[in-house]
């Protein structure tokens, strides 16, 4: 974790620096979100913070990802699934953080439904970790169904450029949890035919 904060913290500071060094402004429309064809130039710096922050979370996810590659290799079973259900926790806290905080600030407002939205995003974010312990056996395909809603936030980025920061990171959390809980029933389904292999040439 140290390792990927580190990285996240380089990675989004290169990013940065190279947004200010080519003068990138801001395009922005109602609501905070680009619409198509919308040029508009805003000098706030958000258009610096957002693709600064993302470019800190990729690299964080590349940290994550080579330690998960350096687990799949070396890990047993056991431990590939505890970490990925400390992967599965970091994406519900991802999710957590920002939309309950959008839902009490929409709950405070004149229009209270749309504080719907942040308590649905952490239930839905907490489908997957809830299942690992629950249900491991389903984990997989669980997080298989869950993934279609950060990946199509991720590909809707270039209309809604403030779901990235939460698309992204929540997207590359639970494709690692996938992963290594994939690599652990590989293991255990090798292992087990192996033993089976093994009992029925003894006998």
């Amino acid at each position: 974790m140290c390792a990927a904060l580190l990285g996240g913290a380089v990675t989004a500071a290169v990013g940065l620096t190279v947004l200010v060094s080519a003068d990138v402004g801001c395009q922005q429309s109602v609501g905070g979100d680009i619409a198509p064809g919308d040029t508009q130039q805003r000098p706030d710096g958000t258009a610096r913070v957002l693709p600064a922050s993302v470019s800190g979370v990729v690299g964080a996810l590349l940290v994550l990802a080579a330690v998960a590659l350096i687990l799949t290799r070396r890990a047993d079973p056991p431990s590939l699934l505890t970490a990925a259900q400390h992967a599965l926790w970091l994406a519900v806290l991802m999710t957590a953080v920002p939309g309950l905080l959008w839902s009490v600030a929409a709950l405070s407002s004149t229009v209270s439904f749309r504080g719907l939205w942040g308590l649905a995003a952490t239930a839905f974010a907490c489908l997957p970790l809830v299942t690992s312990y629950v249900r491991p056996t389903i984990m997989i395909r669980v997080l298989a169904g869950c993934l279609i809603v950060p990946v199509t936030g991720v590909t809707m980025g270039v209309w809604l450029p403030l779901l990235l920061p939460i698309a992204v990171p929540v997207a590359g959390m639970w494709l690692i949890a996938w992963w290594l809980a994939h690599t652990a029933h590989r293991i255990k389904s090798d292992t087990g035919s192996g033993g089976r292999s093994t009992a029925d040439s003894t006998n």
